[in-house]
């Protein structure tokens, strides 16, 4: 099971659409993390759209493309 923390996101649909697709694995165990600020920089927080860390799989990190 993934555990989903939610922060704020500017991609809400994009974080609520991956955010129930891991809530509905139960082959995953881990923690997945969307819109949280977890770099910093001189300039302020650097928002990551999502970050999954998990025993199995490790750390990976989700970065949402915007279509124009």
């Amino acid at each position: 099971m993934v555990n989903v923390i939610r922060g704020t996101s500017d991609k809400p649909v994009s974080s609520k659409k991956l955010g129930e697709y891991f809530e509905a694995r139960d082959d995953i165990e881990g923690t997945l993390y969307l819109g949280y600020p977890i770099i910093g920089t001189a300039q302020g927080g650097y928002q990551i759209d999502a970050l999954l860390v998990s025993k199995q799989h490790g750390v990976i990190i989700f970065s949402y493309c915007r279509r124009h």
